[in-house]
């Protein structure tokens, strides 16, 4: 931003990349946890339960970004099948690690077609709830440097934020 005035240098992204993806990387994991205890019931053919177990895993995402381990109960996902499960945040770094890479990878594609370097960014504001996971934040500090890193701006009202500011050009 320069004299109230915003100005995209450049937009790179990936539409297969966002908290769904590591919502979807956690179910596939807790859906293998859950094949190992199931006893011949299968969680694909209960659309009920693949929702019920999805959204516990977007729950478990958000606790291991305030928490060392993250549980899921879910009370008879299946019927007669109570699922409980836990996975610790390292756990779930190395689950994740290739979504974290390329979250990285992104990052610096934009700067090279940029012709710029992380030196030349003056500010980074962290946009989206998964910005809050602590390895994200612990990549994007030490590419760019923590002290460039703001985190005073809500990363869910951001994306709102932005909305408002581009809405007004």
């Amino acid at each position: 931003m320069r004299n109230k005035e915003y100005e995209v240098v450049r937009s790179v992204g990936d539409v297969h990349l966002g908290g769904g993806d590591i919502d979807t990387r956690l179910f596939q994991h807790f859906q293998a946890k859950l094949g190992e205890m199931r006893s011949g019931k299968l969680l694909k053919d209960d659309a009920r339960a693949v929702w019920r177990l999805r959204k516990a895993c977007e729950s478990v995402k958000k606790q291991l970004s305030v928490e060392e381990r993250g549980y899921i109960e879910v009370d008879n996902l299946l019927a007669g099948v109570d699922f409980h499960a836990s996975i610790s945040r390292a756990e779930f770094e190395h689950l994740c690690a290739d979504i974290f890479k390329k979250t990285m990878e992104i990052t610096e594609r934009c700067l090279v077609e940029a012709g710029m370097t992380a030196a030349d960014i003056d500010e980074v504001v962290l946009v989206g709830g998964s910005t809050r996971i602590p390895k994200v934040r612990r990549l994007i500090e030490e590419y760019f440097g923590a002290e460039k890193v703001r985190h005073s701006i809500n990363p869910d009202e951001a994306v709102a934020l932005g909305a408002v500011v581009q809405a007004s050009i």
